[in-house]
């Protein structure tokens, strides 16, 4: 009976204690949390405080929990952690059906590299 917000903080916070305390190795399990569009029914400062807690306990020393998600926030991916993002995807053949899933990495060293070939003018001031 209450809103789609309250039942996903739920569940996600129920998911990152089940994953257990970093502090205690290798007991716990190992979590791997995917979730579509986490920012979905959920206002901006939710949003926010979401992707927080989410990254932080991901990224503890002997954290057991892993976080996947689809998202189209930028408050969800930022650019100092660009070379985390990956981009997976299928393309339906004609003749053969669907092609193997191709999986595109980005990094920093990357982006200036294609932002020095797209815009050169730009770079070269900028540098």
């Amino acid at each position: 009976m209450e809103g789609h917000g309250l039942q996903r903080s739920t569940l996600l916070a129920g998911l990152i204690v089940a994953s257990g305390d970093p502090s205690r190795g290798k007991e716990g399990p190992v979590v791997m949390l995917a979730v579509e569009e986490p920012e979905s029914y959920q206002h901006p400062a939710q949003s926010r405080q979401l992707a927080r807690v989410l990254r932080d306990r991901a990224e503890q020393p002997g954290s057991r929990l892993w976080v996947c998600y689809a998202t189209h926030s930028p408050i969800f991916v930022n650019a100092a952690n660009v070379d985390q993002v990956r981009r997976l995807s299928r393309t339906h053949e004609p003749n053969t059906g669907l092609t193997p899933t191709s999986v595109l990495s980005f990094s920093k060293t990357r982006l200036r590299e294609d932002l020095k070939r797209w815009w050169p003018q730009r770079t070269a001031k900028a540098t």
